[in-house]
């Protein structure tokens, strides 16, 4: 079956759709084990410890990676200039694909602590884009560093990406989870066919299947 696109580039028949055994989304063959804090880390924020409580788990960053990926494997699809840029099987760069995801987490962590939200499913989904604008994303988001326990929730390579890319990848990949971000409101917005939503999708009102859940594609599923 071939791609057929709408004029707007969103995709209308796509191959994989249904068939939960094909991963839209590509993962990185890399080492993906997280990276240790350093010795003289500064104490956890009591925002960050209340959001983690109130998420179930050590961090209210966990969920903001499975809702960044939510968002990448229905949005894809969906959009035909996404795809061809993220989408290896479109032509698109893994790399770009995984850290846009890793950057969209990083903006969400950033908004729910900007507006001191503690449960990931009330974030309001244009608080995250206002975070990646670029003066915000770049003086703050590319420089979150969540933390659990005695280390990052970050892996070493995406820490390391993240420290040291160029500032054209960081803005490929900025620029990517905002248009992750972006459609998925649109996206949203068409499928309730009231525009009036966009201002206030939340994170947990997007659509998902149980297996979303699972965030052993980021690291060692004994590590979450």
């Amino acid at each position: 079956m071939g791609h057929e696109f709408r004029e707007t580039g969103a995709l209308t028949a796509f191959p994989a759709i249904g068939y939960p055994t094909v991963d839209l989304v590509p993962r990185l063959v890399e080492p993906s084990t997280l990276a240790p804090a350093p010795a003289k880390a500064m104490p956890r924020e009591r925002w960050e410890i209340a959001a983690a409580a109130r998420s179930g788990t050590d961090s209210i960053f966990r969920p903001m990676l499975m809702h960044a990926r939510r968002i990448a494997v229905r949005t894809l699809p969906w959009d035909g200039h996404l795809y061809a840029r993220l989408c290896p099987s479109g032509g698109g760069n893994a790399e770009d694909a995984h850290m846009s995801i890793v950057v969209l987490a990083l903006a969400g962590h950033a908004a729910a602590q900007r507006t001191n939200t503690l449960s990931h499913s009330t974030l309001k989904l244009k608080e995250i884009a206002a975070m990646l604008l670029p003066p915000v994303a770049d003086a703050v988001v590319r420089r979150v560093r969540p933390r659990a326990g005695l280390g990052y929730l970050l892996r070493v390579t995406d820490l390391h990406r993240l420290e040291h890319a160029p500032l054209d990848a960081w803005a490929r990949w900025r620029q990517a989870a905002c248009d992750l971000v972006t459609v998925a409101v649109e996206q949203y917005s068409q499928d309730r066919n009231d525009p009036e939503v966009a201002d206030h999708v939340t994170l947990g009102q997007l659509p998902h299947q149980t297996e979303d859940h699972d965030l052993s594609w980021y690291a060692p599923q004994r590590a979450w």
